[in-house]
């Protein structure tokens, strides 16, 4: 009798086991169909939040689950945006963000007029490298934009400047768009310029050639999600340049009677280059090309101030045409080919009269 009574109880607990099981892996697999079903849902933009800020010109889209933060008057009446998972518990005295968060953070982060602070540390490169150009609505300043990474290789962050000509008047130069993904198992090691040996964080110089290596692993559907809304960012309230901001010729002057060899000389802002120089066009009132050639930059051109350039156009006076009128053309250098970057200054000049 005790046997069986035994024998009963044993049966009762492994049904009852059994059933606690059954439950914790349906529980599990809940669990598990409710995150897949949250990453599908953050990387289908069929239902993601639209934002407009009319003031900035800009446009973008955000997944449903997370948080966009916006705030005026900030410093000298700045509009700053940030944009965070909806889950993480952000600080709100510590807002707005920008550039140097805690790793385990995933955020991106609108500064139109910047701010003055030093770029992350550690390995990285253009971001043009890594990523095709943005389309016209968001066209990046190649010198500016950078992407980060860890010593494994994987991208955790980008810093994006927008290309000045396309934003508007409540952005400068130092603008930019920032976003970081969040690293797992994030640590710093320092490497020592000179030695190449390890030394502690606090002694790292990376200023001083320091090397900074981040280890971990980075969260891949966040980088994808912010990767997304990149994408959508357009920037409605564009404005370009007026091209005497960006170029200005003081050799020859419009409308000025020119020979060969003609001397041509003025200046330009540094993104008006690409590798130090930029084509020039000689034709004349129809469009027919006489010259061509480059204008060099006499001075660093890796800067946005102006930087005085020069060149020697040679060609046949037989090619010169009946009528006097022609155009010097100052073309922009585009070597990405999008004709949303092309810019053209036309200068008026005037051939002298042939003799019969």
């Amino acid at each position: 009798m005790f046997h069986r009574f035994t024998l009963f109880i044993f049966i009762i607990l492994l049904i009852s086991c059994n059933t606690q099981n059954r439950d914790r892996s349906n529980e599990s697999s809940d669990q598990r169909e409710a995150e897949d079903l949250t990453k599908e849902e953050e990387l289908s933009m069929a239902e993601w939040k639209d934002y407009e800020n009319s003031y900035l010109g800009l446009s973008l889209r955000y997944p449903n689950r997370w948080e966009l933060i916006e705030r005026t008057g900030y410093l000298d009446n700045r509009v700053v945006v940030n944009i965070f998972k909806n889950h993480q518990e952000q600080d709100s005295e510590k807002q707005p963000v920008h550039l140097h968060e805690s790793a385990d953070k995933t955020y991106l982060a609108i500064w139109p007029k910047g701010i003055g602070t030093e770029m992350p540390s550690g390995s990285q490169t253009k971001y043009s490298e890594i990523e095709e150009p943005q389309d016209e609505s968001f066209l990046l300043n190649d010198e500016r934009s950078t992407a980060f990474f860890l010593e494994n290789g994987q991208q955790w962050g980008a810093f994006l400047s927008p290309d000045l000509q396309i934003t508007n008047s409540n952005w400068d130069e130092f603008g930019f768009v920032f976003v970081q993904a969040a690293t797992d198992n994030f640590s710093t090691q320092c490497v020592d310029a000179e030695s190449g040996a390890k030394i502690p964080m606090r002694e790292c110089d990376p200023m001083g050639g320091d090397t900074v290596l981040k280890k971990g692993n980075v969260n891949q559907n966040d980088w994808r999600v912010l990767k997304k809304i990149v994408e959508s960012i357009t920037f409605n309230a564009t404005e370009k340049a007026p091209l005497t901001d960006l170029i200005k010729v003081e050799q020859p002057l419009p409308n000025m009677n020119i020979k060969s060899p003609l001397k041509i000389r003025g200046t330009a802002r540094g993104y008006w280059f690409f590798e130090g120089d930029f084509p020039i066009v000689l034709q004349d009132a129809k469009g027919k090309t006489i010259a061509k050639g480059y204008a060099t930059a006499s001075d660093t051109w890796m800067t946005e101030d102006f930087v005085p350039f020069e060149a020697t156009l040679q060609y046949s006076e037989n090619v010169t045409p009946d009528d006097e009128r022609g155009y010097l053309l100052f073309k922009r250098a585009n070597p990405s080919g999008l004709s949303q970057n092309d810019r053209t200054y036309s200068l008026p000049v005037l051939f002298p009269p042939k003799e019969r």
